[in-house]
């Protein structure tokens, strides 16, 4: 995401040297999902005022004053309440509920709408949910899915869930302490197996579900 420094080389977005660009642009083209879903929100905050909080980090740079334009407009309340209700999701007659009083499965779904709003180009996802249930966890993987293909977003995913990486990725890029143990995409992805891959990484140390 271009917020640490790389020991080698040059991370770039479409020859954009992402280092070298401010936070509020790198916000404009990736948004990014952590694995924890008390990260990348803010608790004390209802859910229209993160809303709020994601669009003016994208627009100009967000210092203390930023925080005095964070109370959403009744029409950004509105249109907040229609683009949760459009994706379908329970949580857009509590658009003044405090994110912090949510369940993890919902702040999370709260964390992927803020990292999608304004359509970025790369959308980054750390384990994002590796600390739901399974409900939650299929409830925000197709959320996921609708986001990235309405959208037009790519989305990188980081997992150690190999039924999840099969199921939801079009290219598999597997890696065992930094080393590179394969890519797959296009026809020679079609015919993977979670057991092929576990076979590559050694599957006497791996659960079933995981590498």
């Amino acid at each position: 995401a271009g917020t640490l420094r790389a020991q080698q080389g040059r991370i770039e977005l479409e020859g954009r040297a992402l280092e070298q660009q401010p936070d509020h642009r790198r916000a404009r083209w990736i948004g990014r999902v952590m694995q924890n879903p008390l990260d990348g929100t803010a608790p004390g905050l209802t859910i229209a005022e993160n809303l709020r909080l994601a669009e003016r980090r994208r627009r100009s740079p967000f210092g203390w004053r930023g925080l005095l334009g964070l109370h959403p407009s009744a029409a950004d309340r509105r249109r907040y309440q229609a683009l949760l209700e459009n994706l379908g999701l329970p949580l857009a007659d509590r658009i003044h509920t405090p994110v912090g009083q949510l369940s993890g499965g919902q702040r999370q779904t709260i964390s992927l709408v803020m990292a999608t709003l304004g359509a970025p180009q790369l959308l980054l996802l750390d384990e994002h949910t590796a600390a739901l249930d399974p409900k939650a966890e299929a409830t925000v993987m197709a959320l996921t899915d609708r986001l990235v293909r309405e959208l037009g977003s790519t989305a990188l995913m980081v997992t150690h869930n190999l039924d999840q990486a099969l199921g939801h990725g079009d290219r598999l890029v597997m890696l065992q302490d930094g080393q590179l143990l394969g890519d797959w995409a296009g026809p020679e992805r079609q015919g993977l197996t979670a057991d092929y891959l576990r076979s590559l990484y050694g599957s006497a140390k791996v659960p079933p579900s995981q590498f």
